[in-house]
């Protein structure tokens, strides 16, 4: 599968230096059903911390090393040209008044001390998970099917 040249394009930010926990989203189901059926939860507030807490320039190149990873299963040549996919990222200077809070670091022990809940999914695998998910979604999706 050829990637048109005219797809490929920079990625603006206002700003990158963000750090946020990270959690799958069939950690995040499990979490919300035990919520769901505890009633010593309801009305009450939890955070979600899955444990992978890592800045935004980290995150988007792991999710590019995955990719390539998971593409390599099926298409070496591709897994290249997504390696050297010649996208970028640019921090725009805007001057917006509005800032995003830099780091965010949940504590999950609340959730855990009423329901038992830890985070079960392993990130990188989760994240290659997703990956050939999409992969496949968007495969059967530019075929018609």
């Amino acid at each position: 599968m050829e990637i048109p040249s005219r797809q490929l394009r920079n990625f603006n930010f206002d700003a990158i230096e963000h750090h946020r926990d990270y959690l799958y989203v069939d950690d995040l189901v499990t979490a919300i059903l035990l919520l769901a059926h505890g009633k010593k939860c309801r009305g009450e507030v939890y955070n979600l911390s899955a444990g992978t807490y890592l800045p935004t320039p980290q995150m988007l190149k792991t999710i590019v090393e995955q990719a390539v990873q998971v593409e390599k299963e099926f298409d070496s040549d591709r897994a290249e040209k997504i390696l050297n996919n010649g996208i970028s990222i640019h921090v725009r200077s805007t001057g917006a008044t509005v800032h995003a809070i830099t780091k965010q670091h949940l504590n999950g022990s609340k959730i855990e001390d009423a329901t038992g809940f830890r985070s079960q999914a392993d990130f990188l695998s989760s994240l290659r998970e997703t990956i050939r998910f999409y992969r496949n979604y968007l495969k059967t999706k530019n075929e018609g099917c």
